[in-house]
C-alpha cells in the first residue's frame, strides 16, 4: 500500500474520494445525504434554502437528518422534499420515491367522488333549500303588493277638470 492510500485509509477517505462516514451517511440516509450534498455543491445554507422554500429550518434539518418521524406527516415531508429540489433545480421525484418506499406508503389515489343525494333520491339539504326559496318568494311578493298597493297622493298629475272651474272664477 502506498502512502497516500494509506494516509487516505486512516484518515477514511477511499479510493473514489468519498469518505467512509460519507458512505455510511449515504447507505443509512440517502435522502437526507443526497439533498445535503447538492446543497453543499450550490454553495447554499439551509437558511438560504429555508427562506426560498418557504420550509421551515427545522423541517429542513430533519429531512437532512432522515428524521422523517420530526416532520408533521408523510404529505408534507413529499411537499418538503418537492421544494427543496425545485430550490436546487434537480427532479425531487426519485428522492419522494425513495421516501415512499422507506416508509412503506402506498402511492395516494385520489378518493371516489361520491355524490350528495342519498339512497332515497333526496338530497340531505334539500329541505333547507326549498325553505330558503319560499323566503325569497315571500320577499318578493311583499315588495310587488307595496309597489302596487302604494296609496297614491302628490304624485298624480292635476285633473284638468278640476282646473277648469277655477279659471272660469277667476275670469269673471
Amino acid at each position: 500500500m502506498s502512502e497516500p492510500q494509506l494516509l487516505r485509509s486512516a484518515m477514511g477517505v477511499t479510493l473514489d474520494g468519498t469518505s467512509d462516514v460519507a458512505k455510511s451517511e449515504m447507505e443509512r440516509n440517502p435522502i437526507g445525504y443526497s439533498l445535503r450534498t447538492e446543497r453543499e455543491r450550490r454553495g447554499l445554507s439551509l437558511l438560504e434554502i429555508s427562506r426560498i422554500s418557504r420550509v421551515p429550518m427545522k423541517s429542513l434539518e430533519a429531512l437532512e437528518d432522515g428524521r422523517f418521524d420530526d416532520l408533521p406527516g408523510d404529505v408534507f415531508a413529499r411537499g418538503f422534499m418537492r421544494s427543496y429540489g425545485r430550490v436546487l433545480q434537480v427532479d425531487a421525484t426519485p428522492l419522494v420515491e425513495a421516501f415512499d418506499q422507506l416508509r412503506g406508503a402506498v402511492p395516494e389515489l385520489p378518493l371516489p367522488v361520491v355524490s350528495p343525494v342519498d339512497i332515497q333520491g333526496r338530497s340531505p339539504n334539500r329541505r333547507f333549500g326549498v325553505a330558503i326559496a319560499f323566503i325569497v318568494l315571500l320577499l318578493l311578493v311583499t315588495i310587488a303588493l307595496s309597489i302596487v298597493l302604494k296609496p297614491r297622493g302628490g304624485d298624480l298629475p292635476v285633473e284638468l277638470s278640476t282646473l277648469m272651474p277655477r279659471a272660469f272664477q277667476l275670469l269673471a
